[in-house]
Formats: C-alpha cells, structure tokens, sequence
C-alpha cells in the first residue's frame, strides 16, 4: 500500500499516531494547536489507471442479461445468487448497482441495495472486454414472505464512438417462502 499512497510507506502509522493524539486530547478536553491546512497536492499525483477502452457482451447476449439465473423459490435463509453479462462499473456514476426488489401490486420496489450489508455485488472480468457481476442477498427469517427479482444497472462503454450507455437487467422472479 505504500506505494499507492501520496505520502509514502508510513502513512498508516502517521495517521494512526494523529488519530491517537486527537482522541486523547478529546478525553481530556484538552485543545490541540493549529497547525494550519495541509498543502494540497493533487496536482502533483501521478494517475497510472487506465480507462476502460471498451465492454462487450457474449454473442446474442446484451449487457444486463443473465449468465445465471435465480431458482423458482428459495427458503427464508437461504442465498440467492444471480449472475449478469455486464460492463465495467467505472463507466458511469451509479446510485447502486444491485437491487433487491420486491413485488407489491403492479409495482417492482427496491428493498436492498448493494450496500446493505446481507447483499454482495461482485464484478470481474471475462476476457479482454468482457464483464460478469454477480448479486447476491443472504435471506433471513425476518424478510416478508413474496416475489422478489435481483437487478442490476450500469453503464457500457463502445470502443469506436466513445459512447457511453445505461443498461440494467433482472433476474426471473422467484418465491421467498417460511421454513418448513
């Protein structure tokens, strides 16, 4: 990590040493002196990423499409993964990138996100352009009994016209049912 960071090998220690000092003085009541705003420096970082240059999907796939799809029921408690052709999620600025809806009348509603913390989103590459996602959501007895699908959403990026695109896809609805 050292070598990622702008100040250098000890920059964990020097942080961890400041924010030792700051809760002690806070403890205390004591007040630390100014010493003033630090110098900015990003102009002076170095970015060595590269872009995404460019995303497909497999043929006769679209971005959003299924790879892997949900079963027809699960069991409260059970996990639910779904798998989706996609692209890199650096290619645009997403609200989520997964949800977990429920079914209620005519209408689809977001009940998870991917940051919840019993869902996962998981992205890695196929190939040189291709992408795969993964969505997962741990189910728990607590969770209403229902119709429920697994999304996701992002954005593709074309090599030629530089174009970005929004996409989403859905699993199958499935059945979340009590245990017997």
């Amino acid at each position: 990590e050292g070598g990622s960071t702008l100040y250098g090998p000890w920059t964990l220690a020097a942080f961890t040493e400041s924010y030792r000092e700051m809760s002690q003085a806070l403890i205390e009541g004591r007040k630390l002196p100014d010493e003033g705003k630090p110098l900015d420096l990003t102009q002076k970082q170095l970015n060595l990423k590269v872009g995404v240059i460019h995303d497909s999907a497999p043929a006769g796939k679209s971005f959003g499409s299924l790879r892997k799809d949900a079963k027809g029921s699960y069991r409260k408690g059970e996990r639910v993964v779904v798998e989706f052709w996609a692209a890199h999620p650096n290619n645009g600025k997403n609200p989520t990138y997964m949800t977990v809806e429920e079914r209620r009348g005519d209408d689809w509603i977001r009940v998870r996100r991917d940051w919840d913390p019993d869902t996962l989103f998981r992205w890695k590459r196929d190939g040189l352009a291709r992408s795969l996602v993964t969505a997962e959501w741990w189910t728990d007895e607590q969770t209403p009994s229902g119709l429920y699908r697994l999304c996701t959403y992002g954005h593709s990026k074309t090599f030629f016209r530089n174009e970005i695109t929004p996409y989403q896809g859905c699993s199958a609805q499935f059945t979340l049912a009590g245990k017997d």
